[in-house]
């Protein structure tokens, strides 16, 4: 068997060969938006909430809670749902970003980008001493 489908909005056009299509038993669907998923089939309701079609013809979807980065610049890399630290452990002085373990010195002024434990959410941190006299 060949179909053929057109889309004519984009120009797209695709035949399949094979056997005949099958159609999804209503006793075993589930339904979200215009999509249809068999029971187990999973699928994205957006970057952050994985979902599955469950029992009982229900939806269950999981929203991803993002840890915290680690860097002056995260950002969101391919598609993912998380921001990740491309360049790195750092923080930041000003404008200058400092990499973990840096020391940077700037008119009387050294700073070091350290691991600062604290109560609410530990980080890195650019932590600075005067030394002037």
């Amino acid at each position: 068997m060949q179909i053929t489908v057109w889309v004519t909005c984009c120009g797209i056009f695709a035949t399949c060969l094979g056997s005949p299509l099958t159609t999804l038993d209503p006793e075993t669907t589930c339904y979200y938006g215009s999509k249809a998923f068999a029971i187990g089939e999973s699928f994205l309701k957006s970057e952050c909430e994985p979902c599955v079609c469950a029992e009982g013809h229900t939806i269950s979807c999981v929203y991803i809670t993002c840890a915290p980065t680690h860097c002056a610049n995260p950002t969101y890399l391919s598609s993912q749902c998380c921001q990740e630290c491309p360049d790195g452990l750092n923080c930041q002085h000003g404008d200058k970003v400092l990499k973990e373990g840096e020391v940077y010195r700037d008119e009387g002024v050294t700073c070091r980008c350290q691991f600062v434990p604290q109560q609410f959410g530990s980080a890195y941190r650019a932590v600075c001493n005067d030394t002037h006299i």
